[in-house]
């Protein structure tokens, strides 16, 4: 964005120091949870203890992400330490592919994983701490002038914000 390549985008609200000249819009808030496919040895535990999770691989998000930061810091506060990993990846399927075939812990929004929780093939653990909610924004170049056409587009997305808001 900041090249100027791409005027706007919708993405998790990025760290401060890569919004200038960035205009933020807030459209919804996501939940974030951690999951295991439903063998994995913490999935049936309660109160999870945030050190007991970090002996486990992880599915790290990408270093440089908004969501590799919420992870890293929620761990560093309740454990004193970040997850670690050798996979990062923001991949739907190879997220779950590894799930589903090993012991890997994944960061991942509620949302994402809905269905397979449903299927009773993936599992968020019940940890005995907390992640902030991840803010899903629209991201705009402050300088960017909208055609009419993205105007509608993004007025479509705002839309569809609210009616997520409003019944979930």
């Amino acid at each position: 964005m900041h090249s100027g390549d791409i005027d706007a985008i919708i993405c998790a609200r990025p760290n401060a120091s890569r919004l200038e000249g960035l205009s933020v819009e807030e459209l919804v808030l996501d939940r974030m949870k951690l999951f295991v496919n439903v063998a994995h040895p913490l999935a049936s535990e309660k109160e999870i203890d945030a050190r007991r999770v970090l002996d486990f691989p992880f599915i790290l998000p990408p270093g440089s992400s908004a969501t590799r930061d919420a992870l890293d810091n929620a761990f560093l506060e309740a454990a004193g330490r970040k997850p670690s990993g050798t996979v990062e990846t923001s991949s739907y399927a190879v997220i779950k592919r590894l799930l589903l075939a090993s012991q890997h812990i994944s960061f991942r929004s509620v949302k994402e994983f809905r269905e397979d929780v449903d299927a009773g093939v993936i599992k968020s653990l019940d940890l005995g701490f907390e992640f902030d909610d991840r803010a899903i924004c629209i991201l705009q170049r402050s300088s960017a002038i909208q055609t009419p056409a993205t105007s509608k587009v993004i007025n479509l997305i705002r839309s569809a914000a609210r009616d997520a808001r409003e019944f979930g």
